[in-house]
């Protein structure tokens, strides 16, 4: 299966960016089906819905690729997915990339380290930039 980036909605097409990405993981599962060992690798799984939809919708195909016994990486700002490690505690596990915030500069020493990510820049990044008060 070949490697697939990120695909704007097409009007032309009647396809929008969420059903393209529905579509790339039919097309996984039907090529994991097809037997053979698979590693899959996602990141930002189902952007293109509400907040909600995602996080249902995310945890379901997870669970699915547990249920095939796909090894799977998944890249992720979704915070709540990092409960399934607490579900499946043998199976997942979570691994994150951590930003200081050292003066006005941002910081990356690019060491994994368990767990979930616990810093938040975000709000610090807008107040810098006087997008907020």
């Amino acid at each position: 299966m070949k490697k697939v980036a990120g695909y704007p909605d097409s009007l032309s097409e009647n396809e929008s960016y969420f059903y393209a990405e529905v579509k790339r993981l039919k097309q996984l599962i039907d090529a994991a089906m097809g037997g053979g060992d698979i590693l899959v690798l996602l990141d930002e799984i189902l952007t293109g819905t509400n907040t909600k939809d995602k996080e249902t919708a995310s945890k379901a195909f997870l669970e699915r690729l547990l249920e095939m016994n796909i090894t799977s990486l998944i890249a992720t700002h979704d915070l709540s997915l990092t409960s399934l490690a607490e579900k499946h505690p043998n199976t997942i596990y979570n691994k994150s990339f951590e930003v200081d915030m050292v003066g006005q500069e941002m910081h990356y020493d690019y060491k994994i380290r368990e767990g979930a990510a616990k810093n938040m820049n975000a709000l610090e990044l807008l107040r810098q930039m006087k997008l907020i008060k």
